[in-house]
Parts: structure tokens; sequence; C-alpha cells
């Protein structure tokens, strides 16, 4: 009897507020920065969307077949870039991570990116 072992999706979160007049060029660099993750071994899917008023509000979703996938994209500079953008926010993002054993908030990727215990 042969038992394939499935990987569990995972999936990033993040959700924050830019200024309205720096909103074209914040989504025209995640629309590059999907552009290569889509390439990326791993990803499921990829999406952004966008609410438009005083402020422009953004919400950006990575979707990883399994756990390893996605902490291979937190260690890697396009994430760099992603954490970049979320600098540019007027109030702190909120950006979570859907993981097998439960949800996670930004110290995940902290851990990850340090090479520590990230459950």
């Amino acid at each position: 009897m042969r038992i394939d072992v499935v990987s569990t999706p995972v999936r990033m979160t993040v959700q924050w507020f830019v200024p309205s007049p720096e909103s074209g060029s914040i989504v025209a660099a995640l629309h590059a920065l999907m552009v290569a993750v889509r390439a990326e071994p791993g990803c499921s899917s990829c999406h952004l969307t966008t609410e438009m008023g005083e402020r422009a509000g953004l919400s950006y979703t990575e979707e990883w077949k399994g756990e390893e996938d996605l902490k291979r994209q937190l260690r890697s500079e396009r994430f760099s870039r992603l954490a970049e953008l979320m600098e540019r926010a007027t109030e702190q993002p909120k950006i979570e991570f859907a993981l097998p054993g439960g949800v996670r908030g930004i110290e995940y990727a902290e851990a990850v990116r340090e090479g520590g215990t990230s459950r």
C-alpha cells in the first residue's frame, strides 16, 4: 500500500492602507511582485484587491501548496521588497498566516527570517 504525504495549503494575507497619491506606484510594484511569485514552485495563487478613497486599502494574498513553500518565500528578496511596500502604510499593516497549526501574525515571518523556531 502506498501512502502519499499531502501538504496542507497555507495562505499569507496582508492588509494595509496607503496614501491615495502613492497607490498607483505601490500597486504597480505589487503587480511586478505577483508576476514573480506566480512563477515560484509551490505557488497556488496570488491576488490583490484595492479599495480607493481618501486613502487606498490594499489586500494582498499568496496561497502556497505547503508551509515549506511559504517559508522559502519569507526568506526571499521578493518578500523583502513586499515588506518595503508595507512600510509605506499610513497605519500598522495587518499580516496573517493561515497555517496547518492555526493562524499566526507577523511574529511568524520574523521567526522564519531569523532562522528561529517558527511554531
